[in-house]
């Protein structure tokens, strides 16, 4: 950033106190300050400001200058993934971007709808998943004019040349069949702890490992087990089956992990099958 003049000036007339030879030329006291010798009209005085000025002057030029190559730079240079993945939780539903820019007037966190997203490059096309909060920190896909309004943006805003693929559709469907032998002190027959404290410990520890996967993540089925194991009652988890559903495909089996086409997971009441073996 460039200088003030007068912080220039400063520079000058103190290196010019600091040269012995200056200062015997110039008549000068090494204990008093430029200024206090030398008045605005004297001739080394206009020299010293006139220079301070030219230097003051090229600094700004320097500035407008990495301002000219910094936006040159941005304009041209291809964005990343994760300038996507910004720019899709930047999205503000009901505003219009800046004319000629892929910027809003102002920032409205109310508005910016989309709470999930990753963007991957598949086979030179980038795919962006995104999905909203549904008041409760659980993605749900964007509906009807929400997903209108986001894929117009995202066409104003990607880079030219780049095909982008979005998507925001309900969660895969997980449907899963456990053995589970459990602690008869702790559980029943039903799974329900026997304290009282709770009717579905089993059933929200799985609903609670879905929910904390990040977003695009991997699920992975020894990493559920793990979870089962530290959920109090339960001495052996075993995964029978465990199967993923996209949209209107056929469920499909899921031998260790599996990432969900829709970035996250689902899992409803009758696609949950265990059986209770009490661990005598």
């Amino acid at each position: 950033m460039a200088r003030a003049i007068k912080a220039i000036k400063e520079e000058i007339t103190g290196a010019i106190i600091g040269q012995p030879v200056l200062i015997n030329a110039l008549g000068l006291d090494i204990s008093k300050t430029f200024d206090e010798q030398v008045s605005k009209t004297n001739i080394v005085g206009l020299l010293t400001y006139v220079v301070a000025v030219a230097i003051f002057s090229l600094e700004k030029l320097f500035d407008q200058f990495k301002k000219d190559v910094d936006v040159k730079i941005k304009e041209m240079k291809p964005h990343s993934l994760r300038w996507y993945n910004n720019k899709a939780q930047a999205f503000q539903y009901g505003h219009s971007l800046l004319a000629e820019s892929d910027l809003y007037s102002e920032v409205d966190e109310a508005a910016q709808l989309v709470k999930f997203s990753a963007v991957q490059e598949i086979e030179g096309k980038l795919t962006v998943k995104v999905a909203k909060d549904n008041g409760e920190g659980n993605p749900t896909s964007l509906v009807g004019d929400e997903f209108v309004s986001f894929t117009n943006y995202c066409a104003r805003v990607k880079d030219a040349g780049v095909v982008l693929i979005v998507k925001s559709a309900p969660g895969d469907q997980l449907r899963l069949s456990l053995d589970l032998y459990y602690d008869p002190l702790v559980l029943d027959g039903e799974g329900q702890r026997l304290d009282g404290s709770g009717n579905t410990p089993v059933q929200d520890a799985i609903r609670e490992f879905i929910k904390i996967l990040p977003f695009n993540g991997e699920f992975v089925i020894a990493h559920l087990v793990d979870a089962l194991q530290e959920t109090e009652g339960v001495t052996i988890p075993n995964v029978l089956s465990c199967e993923t559903k996209y949209g209107g495909y056929d469920f499909s089996q899921v031998n260790a992990q599996s990432v969900p086409d829709a970035g996250y997971l689902e899992l409803k009441d009758e696609d949950l099958t265990v059986n209770w073996i009490a661990d005598v």
